[in-house]
């Protein structure tokens, strides 16, 4: 999450990053390829130049994020819509020790965030360091609890 003092990326510089790390020439070939997709290389790289005008189509974030396994467009959405974004892990534990495995590592990053928060809070202040710790430990909690639900519904 950005506080008051974490200006928020656009969607184009995102997009830029995106597109930049993946590269724009593979993103192009795979939405073709993979999503039967078609949009111009020359229009990929639009949607990422600051002073154009066209927009990066809502049409294409799932098609980006599922090529590039890069989720920062949901993100950037997410956090305007105040949700949260987890990716949901691939679950093949069937056996009760494994479950209750995941059950002990669930209960020890809820602890985790209980402790960083009880600590931050002793001496009435609360740090931005504090603060990003707490949202840290949140953050792995969230993802620990979103691996045990699939592990009960695969389970």
């Amino acid at each position: 999450m950005h506080g008051d003092h974490t200006p928020m990326k656009t969607l184009k510089q995102i997009f830029k990053e995106i597109g930049t790390s993946f590269g724009f020439e593979r993103l192009h070939y795979k939405l073709r390829a993979q999503c039967g997709i078609d949009v111009s290389l020359s229009q990929l790289y639009r949607y990422s130049e600051e002073g154009a005008t066209s927009e990066l189509p809502p049409t294409l974030y799932i098609p980006i994020t599922n090529i590039t396994g890069n989720d920062a467009i949901l993100r950037y959405y997410a956090e305007h819509c105040n949700r949260i974004i987890i990716e949901l892990p691939s679950c093949n534990i069937k056996s009760a020790k494994h479950i209750t495995r995941e059950i002990s590592k669930t209960l020890t990053e809820c602890a985790e965030v209980v402790e960083s928060s009880s600590k931050a809070i002793l001496d009435g202040k609360l740090t931005e360091n504090e603060k990003e710790e707490i949202i840290k430990e949140i953050s792995e909690a969230q993802v620990q609890l979103a691996r045990l639900g699939e592990v009960i519904r695969n389970g």
